[in-house]
């Protein structure tokens, strides 16, 4: 059963996290003065054309403003000469949609060229005015560049440590040919003839370029391995040759180097170190790593870190932000695995990089409750203002911005404009602003544009350069702020849009720049975040069966109580009204419709709820059980398949089990299958009357590059159809059984010795033998608790910060039968409070290098005995009155 609802969520958390788009397409009412062409007077014939800068890879799009050709007509190719450029480019133009022509090169365009485009505006508009009959617009390729991102050296394997490999990134400022990347490298080693492999993964459409290089030696010596980069074989203008000069250690056991990363998803930078050898994972490192001026300290004046060991590499979180340069202190008594330690402290200098001026969204959802005031909430950092616009998406334009997409989606050029612009000082909004790290902030929405019932809202938050707070030559007029704050308009009056502003910055993009908030290729339209709103209190949920009769139910999002009442409109795809109900006192309806219902409107006392109803995003049912048959009447039958999830590329091998009670089909019967991909596609389909007891054996393969996704399996009987949905993800799934079982639901502390039986099977059955099998064990701190004493404390305040890396109990090869015994130690890092959760991480590595892993965690008493304290309840709760007694209960329990 399909299932829909509308994003719901708590209050000022409600919004769904989206960033700025880099688009290619202009609003024809807005100038870009770097390209110095303004096209107001065509807003009656053309909606949006392809303008600023784009990729040399990105087709070129020219939107009417009216439906010009028919459904059937979609993906069939345009009037020839319809889009014409200068300098030429060949390619093919084909109706993307009723309104969209799109031009497809059939070559990369040139890096840095500047080209004009003519859209011939007679072969759709025959009466066009003569003087409006050519459309003109411009538009410019990216400059190619690149920058590279030695990630370290990583150890070869635990059993080889006589060679390591090298990790490292390679970023383009446009896409790249993955065969020219590759050809881009040259690597030298003074003691190495050569015996390198690299191995590439080419990520982000081709800008995001990963590489290992396997077999670098380790001798007695030091040496060195130099990567030698020259960018023309991607198309780089300059002659720019860069070098990487990578230090390789000896074999001793040492730190090879120190440095501070700030990965693009996390909130705060950590300290990366690499050492010669892998570490040993159980070790306890409190101590042993110190920062300068660091706050973060426990009773022994130690710093604390949370520490994570991966092979030779030791990632250090601080737990307090640091900023500046500052000296790192590694003390002498890191241990490899070999059980060797450093001989001598070390230091090293550090930058921890200052945030640069950001914003960014919080939670998720759309749909923002109506309280007193719609306020929209976000962080930012480094910055004393933002600029506010809000980009209204008219309620008879709601359904057709909805065919584009969801309601978190952000193509809306031609359904809404920007309605207000406002440059908002953070101070007004927090004191605390413009201090360093990252400040909460909320904007009442209903100071800034007067809300309309049943629009959507899309709110877009940027800065520009004189918004930062940042130390640049140019910064004595920092504080100013313009007497003029009206928003910028173009010559048909209307507010040009913020990112059209900070195209201006591009018309003098420097690449290298990008990153530096003292120029101004760093305020670019890809700095601003946006989210749609909408401000209702109706939650809409829907669910259709496969009787295609619609279950609608609407609620109060406040409340949560039915809605009574409400009126429910139903469209189908072509927004053509097909119902029309009222909910009853459940806030329920129940209709079958003539076609398949695509989208939802509920009107309620002026509010509105939209549902847009597509199979690809109904909610998961992953997490709920759903499994059984499909029953026709005494018919029943049920697909099964032999994993949960198949990459692309995989073979499928299914099976059918049907149950004909009453015989209503004869031994021969023909059974029909039918693949379907995430998109509805039909990939496979054949018949066949060849079963083993009603248990027919379908078996198929998809593509190497098929798409990912929920793609679906049918079984036709007679008239009737079995369903099964069939996930396709790029991930690995695993090929051997992992069975390790402890034989009780938790640990005591006499359990702190570890002893179990481990077992590795294909998942066909046979032994794995011989396969190496790594068992990690990481404790984290729990409540603890017993039954029958509700109200008292067990858990000891004072041990509350407890931190350790994850310990290493088992890492062997099973035997030839795929069994082994496992034995090791909980190792504490220290006292814990009381209870801990132990989580289980078992990896088997095959031969061949993929990996099965499992997971599952318990309770662990590290304790025989505990005391538990019960407070008092005062007045006010815990608080007690002076000089009255009070009775504070004790109990002394053991741990079982």
């Amino acid at each position: 059963m399909l299932q829909y609802r509308t994003t719901i969520g708590l209050f000022l958390l409600l919004l769904i996290t989206a960033c700025q788009p880099k688009t290619d397409l202009k609003e024809l009412t807005e100038e870009i003065p770097s390209f110095n062409r303004s096209n107001a007077q065509y807003k009656y014939f053309v909606s949006a054309y392809t303008s600023g800068l784009i990729s040399s890879t990105a087709p070129i799009r020219v939107r009417f403003a009216n439906d010009i050709v028919a459904n059937s007509e979609i993906g069939s190719a345009a009037p020839a000469d319809i889009l014409s450029f200068e300098p030429a480019i060949k390619g093919k133009a084909v109706w993307e949609s009723r309104q969209t022509v799109r031009f497809t090169p059939t070559e990369k365009l040139s890096a840095g060229q500047f080209y004009n485009g003519k859209a011939d505006l007679k072969k759709v508009y025959p009466d066009i005015d003569k003087d409006l009959n050519v459309l003109d617009f411009d538009f410019k390729i990216l400059e190619q560049g690149y920058e590279v991102d030695i990630r370290g050296l990583r150890e070869h394997s635990l059993t080889d440590l006589k060679r390591m490999r090298l990790l490292g990134t390679v970023y383009t400022n446009d896409v790249a040919v993955p065969s020219q990347v590759e050809e881009m490298l040259n690597i030298q080693q003074a003691n190495n003839k050569n015996t390198f492999s690299v191995t590439w993964e080419h990520l982000d459409n081709n800008k995001v370029h990963q590489f290992i290089i396997k077999g670098v030696n380790v001798s007695a010596a030091e040496s060195s391995l130099v990567l030698s980069w020259d960018g023309t074989p991607i198309g780089v203008k300059k002659e720019i040759k860069t070098e990487n000069k990578v230090a390789v250690p000896s074999t001793e056991f040492g730190l090879i180097t120190t440095k501070v990363i700030q990965e693009k998803n996390e909130k705060d930078p950590y300290i990366l170190m690499l050492f010669s050898l892998p570490l040993q994972q159980t070790q306890n490192l409190n101590g042993l790593v110190a920062i300068d001026n660091y706050r973060g300290r426990d009773y022994n004046g130690n710093s604390t870190f949370r520490y994570v060991i991966d092979g030779n590499e030791l990632r250090v979180y601080p737990l307090n932000n640091i900023e500046g340069d500052r000296t790192i202190h590694v003390s002498a008594g890191i241990r490899s695995i070999n059980q060797t330690a450093i001989a001598k402290p070390t230091e090293w200098e550090a930058s921890f990089e200052r945030t640069k001026p950001a914003v960014r969204l919080v939670g998720n959802g759309v749909i923002i409750p109506k309280t007193e005031g719609l306020y929209f909430p976000f962080e930012a950092t480094k910055l004393r203002a933002v600029q506010v616009e809000i980009f209204k998406i008219y309620e008879n334009n709601v359904l057709h911005f909805l065919q584009d997409g969801g309601l978190e989606h952000n193509y809306m050029r031609d359904v809404g404009r920007v309605v207000a612009q406002k440059r908002i000082s953070l101070e007004s909004l927090n004191p605390k602003a413009g201090e360093s790290g990252w400040t909460r902030y909320g904007i009442d929405l209903d100071e800034i544009v007067k809300e309309e019932e049943g629009a959507i809202y899309q709110v877009r938050i940027g800065f520009s350069k004189k918004d930062a707070i940042w130390d640049c030559s140019d910064s004595e007029n920092a504080n100013m702020v313009d007497v003029d704050n009206e928003p910028e308009r173009n010559e048909a009056g209307e507010i040009i849009s913020l990112s059209r502003i900070a195209e201006r910055n591009y018309s003098y993009y420097d690449y290298e720049k990008r990153n530096d908030p003292c120029y101004k290729q760093y305020y670019t339209s890809s700095r601003i975040v946006q989210r749609n709103v909408l401000g209702s209190n109706l939650g809409v949920l829907a669910k259709r069966g496969k009787d295609k009769e619609l279950f609608v139910v609407v609620t109060d999002l406040k409340t949560t109580e039915p809605i009574v009442s409400a009126s429910v409109e139903i469209y189908d795809k072509v927004l053509q009204r097909i119902a029309k109900l009222a909910t009853d006192a459940d806030g329920i309806i129940r209709t079958k419709t003539e076609y398949a219902p695509a989208y939802i409107v509920v009107t309620n006392h002026k509010q509105k709820g939209y549902l847009r109803l597509q199979d690809a995003e109904a909610l998961s049912m992953s997490t709920f059980e759903t499994a059984g048959t499909n029953d026709y009447k005494g018919l029943k039958g049920e697909l099964y398949g032999e994993r949960d999830v198949w990459r692309p590329g995989d073979s499928l091998f299914l099976t059918f089990v049907l149950e004909d009670k009453r015989n209503e089909f004869p031994a021969a019967h023909p059974v029909t299958f039918e693949l379907y991909d995430a998109r509805g596609n039909l990939h496979q389909k054949y018949t066949t009357n060849q079963h083993v007891h009603n248990m027919y054996d379908f078996r198929t393969k998809t593509s190497a590059n098929a798409g990912t996704g929920y793609w679906s399996a049918k079984v036709h009987v007679g008239g009737k159809t079995f369903y099964k949905s069939i996930r396709i993800e790029t991930i690995k799934p695993n090929r051997l059984k992992i069975d390790f079982n402890l034989g009780k639901d938790r640990l005591l502390s006499k359990d702190a010795a570890l002893s179990a039986d481990l077992a590795i099977k294909w998942l066909h059955g046979a032994p794995a033998a011989n396969v190496r099998t790594q068992i990690d064990v990481n404790l984290k701190p729990s409540n603890t608790s017993f039954d029958g004493y509700d109200g008292y404390q067990f858990d000891d305040p004072a041990r509350s910060s407890y931190y350790s890396s994850p310990m290493t109990v088992f890492d062997a090869k099973v035997d030839e039968n795929g069994l082994a015994k496992v034995t090791g130690n909980l190792d504490l890092a220290s006292a814990p409070s009381g209870f801990m959760q132990a989580g289980f991480t078992i990896r088997a590595y095959e031969n061949g290098g993929d990996v099965s892993a499992d997971n599952f965690s318990m309770l662990y008493s590290p304790y025989a005995g505990y005391v538990g304290m019960k407070s008092p309840k005062g007045k006010y709760d815990k608080s007690l009155s002076l000089n009255v007694e009070s009775e504070i209960g004790v109990v002394v329990l053991d741990e079982e």
